[in-house]
């Protein structure tokens, strides 16, 4: 079993249309169709590009899709954003199997390997035993959608405080795994 990692930033649905990444959201959308806001968003962001200065521009970049494929077939995605796992989803014939347990501890080391010190997770109530079993914690109060923010055992004591992270690193990273020519097809 040969696992990989691909990160499709939202940039690239915002500046290419019929990208890989607009086609993996699309796929995600059936899957999981309270993604189409987002895709919505992203879409209207295309029609008012040239007005974006260069952090907005910059975001877009650091939020996107985190894929994990096994063998070249993609298995579980997160959506991802500066330091938040937005949400996780694994494609219906490998749910059971530890897939999504595998993409949240890599993407969570990868963060703080970089300097992100806080990381954290909005987490719907039928998905909390699995964050409790990797020993994240919850914090905070529930959100108006229903979800308890969820942390790393080591981020519980940063969780209140406002912090600006150098981002550099966070960057330079996903720009090394961003989707190349030649690799892993989409194949749900």
């Amino acid at each position: 079993m040969t696992y990989s990692f691909q990160y499709y930033s939202y940039w690239e649905i915002v500046e290419h249309r019929s990208s890989r990444a607009e086609i993996l959201m699309k796929e995600l959308c059936k899957i999981s169709p309270d993604l189409n806001r987002m895709r919505n968003h992203l879409y209207y962001t295309r029609s008012i590009v040239s007005t974006l200065d260069l952090m907005t521009r910059t975001r877009f970049r650091l939020h996107g899709m985190y894929a994990l494929y096994e063998n070249n077939t993609l298995v579980s995605v997160a959506t991802i954003g500066l330091n938040k796992i937005d949400r996780v989803i694994t494609m219906p014939r490998f749910r059971h199997k530890g897939h999504a347990t595998y993409l949240i501890k890599h993407i969570t080391k990868k963060m703080m390997d970089a300097g992100i010190q806080h990381v954290f997770c909005p987490v719907e109530p039928s998905v909390e035993p699995l964050f409790e079993k990797m020993g994240w914690v919850k914090i905070g109060r529930t959100a108006p959608d229903g979800t308890h923010d969820f942390v790393p055992a080591s981020c519980e004591n940063l969780y209140t405080l406002v912090s600006r992270y150098d981002y550099g690193s966070w960057l330079i990273y996903l720009a090394s795994i961003l989707r190349r020519t030649g690799s892993p097809t989409i194949r749900l």
